[in-house]
């Protein structure tokens, strides 16, 4: 069992960096910006965010180099953090972070799928456990998505159980997205299955888990009614063990229309992103204006874990959304800048901690 000295020590160096997490005056300013020199200029002389940035722009164009620096700088501080627990604390954080291998991977395939170079990728792989940029590549140039796979295993030991059960599930000729979604949905049901320690830290990792599967099963019933689907079997695309139920999914996946669809989500713990983005989704049409206010929820619920958990690993799941959260922001206003998309539209797609 990790020392309470040590994990205070850790807990005080997580808030010392969360307090260097950037606020709204900080994208007010870059978001006036007509090009990038504004925002490159302020990373480079910002003391965290320099050497990442001078390191992605010696061989990359502005706007690639920024999105890999900050991409770079996420892992790294990410990565740091995690190295400094161990035992029981570190296993908490390597669940925390095992959403980020199942990005990577699911990532790979949608590029592999679409023949993309892996360097038009890599600035969106987010690689902070022990999985490397460089294994990450390799699995992509093989198209060998089981080994990647066994590597999840390696970094989040809950998932040992859930690559084994894959693999059985599997046929040979399934298609990768298919052993990918499914891979998933066994990753997260053998975390809830499996972390049985009694403690409350597994209680506030199992309570944030739970968030990001309602996430995905609400994102996954809207998507299937913003495309226009009609399968019957949207139910084998959901993941297990939220807390919103299978019967409420499915009247927002088989809803008549998105206004329908929002409605239902009004009864659930997502009700706050509909207040707030409903407007903005009526005026735009698109989807990625809502999902990014569903994103919200479960990054306010993050934040409250820092407060609720001070001595625990609440810290660091706050820490872990808040930097993903900078990292969306920064995105996003290099992007809208590159593409000469007004500062009132940027500011729809942003979250302020």
């Amino acid at each position: 069992m990790i020392p309470v000295s040590s994990i205070e020590y850790i807990n005080v160096r997580i808030r010392a960096r969360h307090a260097r997490i950037f606020g709204r005056e900080i994208y007010e300013t870059l978001m006036e910006s007509d090009n990038l020199g504004a925002v490159t200029t302020y990373l480079l002389e910002n003391e965290w965010y320099r050497e990442d940035i001078e390191s992605a722009l010696e061989n990359l164009g502005e706007r690639e180099g920024l999105e890999r620096g900050i991409a770079n700088h996420f892992c790294r501080c990410i990565s740091m953090t995690r190295s400094m627990a161990e035992g029981d604390m570190q296993e908490h954080y390597d669940t925390v972070l095992t959403s980020f291998d199942l990005r990577n991977l699911k990532t790979l395939l949608v590029a592999r799928e679409r023949r993309m170079p892996f360097a038009d990728i890599s600035s969106l792989m987010l690689p902070c456990t022990l999985i490397n940029r460089e294994a990450l590549h390799e699995a992509y140039d093989s198209g060998d998505y089981l080994t990647l796979a066994r590597a999840i295993s390696l970094a989040s030991p809950q998932a040992v159980a859930a690559l084994r059960t894959t693999i059985q599930e599997s046929e040979k000729n399934d298609p990768p997205v298919k052993i990918i979604n499914r891979l998933e949905r066994n990753v997260y049901s053998s975390i809830l299955r499996n972390t049985v320690m009694d403690s409350g830290d597994t209680a506030m990792v199992k309570n944030i888990i739970r968030y990001e599967i309602d996430l995905k099963n609400i994102v996954s019933a809207l998507k299937h009614v913003w495309g226009g689907v009609k399968d019957k079997n949207i139910e084998d695309t959901f993941i297990t063990g939220g807390t919103i139920s299978f019967t409420i999914l499915d009247e927002i996946a088989h809803a008549k229309e998105m206004d329908n669809a929002l409605e239902t989500i009004e009864s659930t713990r997502f009700h706050e992103a509909v207040e707030k983005g409903i407007i903005y989704y009526a005026e735009t049409g698109f989807f990625h204006e809502m999902e990014r206010f569903l994103e919200e929820v479960l990054f306010r619920k993050a934040l409250t874990m820092k407060r609720s958990d001070p001595f625990g690993v609440g810290p660091f799941i706050a820490y872990v959304w808040s930097l993903f959260t900078e990292l969306t922001n920064l995105r996003t206003v290099i992007n809208g800048i590159a593409f000469k998309t007004s500062p009132g539209q940027i500011k729809r797609s942003l979250i302020y901690v």
